[in-house]
């Protein structure tokens, strides 16, 4: 008596089933797989970023005696000598004097209700790793201006009126250092691909704000800011929930 060999397989209804699962899968893990790795890399250029800048800036502490302000890095000089300057510390392809605009973190309202950005400073340093470092002095290491009052969320504060509440704002910093680490590639904002330095009289200190986020917070938690939001330059203001 011989026995009957039976083929056993899958049926097309099955294999359809099973890339479907496949594909609904997949949809829901690749995006946070691909935002996870964009964010580790951005964490990465940030340190790196951050590393070439100071060490840079102790280089010129170190050749001056102590001092960070010097023929180096004279506020009261000329912005092309400075940069060309500070270029000998760094591998710099280019001495560049084009802007761009850079968002803050968080967005902030202006005069006419839309979102107000920041810029990269000209001239800039075109580095040969693609980070930008734009430079920008202080004359005589002080600046007084009429500022706008700013909520948390970024929106101006209002009196019973409905006016703007204005404040004199005063800043001692003798000049800015406005870094990007991936260049003019996106997202371009402080808290994610930037930041700044600021150098006083003495000494340089990352410039940490609500509105610029803090480069130092990057480093010590290894991520980037919760509170970053995405927004259009230029759009209308959109206060935070």
């Amino acid at each position: 008596m011989t026995k009957e060999l039976y083929k056993t397989g899958f049926t097309l209804a099955e294999i359809l089933i099973t890339l479907g699962i496949i594909g609904i899968v997949a949809a829901m893990t690749i995006p946070t797989i691909i935002a996870n790795y964009k964010e580790k890399k951005l964490i990465t250029l940030n340190k790196q970023a951050f590393s070439l800048v100071t060490q840079a800036l102790n280089k010129i502490k170190a050749d001056s005696n102590g001092f960070i302000l010097t023929d180096v890095i004279n506020p009261d000089g000329d912005i092309n000598e400075v940069a060309a300057n500070l270029a000998e510390y760094f591998k710099t392809s280019e001495i560049n004097h084009t802007r761009y605009y850079i968002k803050y973190m968080t967005a902030i309202e202006n005069s006419e209700g839309k979102n107000s950005t920041s810029y990269m400073y000209s001239p800039n340093l075109r580095l040969t790793n693609g980070m930008i470092i734009g430079i920008n002095l202080t004359p005589g290491c002080y600046t007084e201006y009429t500022c706008n009052k700013f909520n948390n969320d970024g929106s101006v504060q209002e009196d019973n009126d409905g006016n703007p509440i204005n404040n004199i704002c005063k800043e001692f910093k003798c000049a800015t250092l406005f870094v990007d680490v991936n260049g003019e590639k996106k997202p371009n904002q402080l808290g994610k691909d930037a930041f700044i330095i600021t150098i006083t009289k003495n000494e340089y200190s990352p410039a940490c704000s609500i509105f610029g986020g803090c480069i130092e917070d990057i480093i010590k938690y290894n991520k980037l800011p919760d509170n970053v939001n995405d927004y259009e330059i230029g759009g209308d203001f959109i206060k935070n929930n």
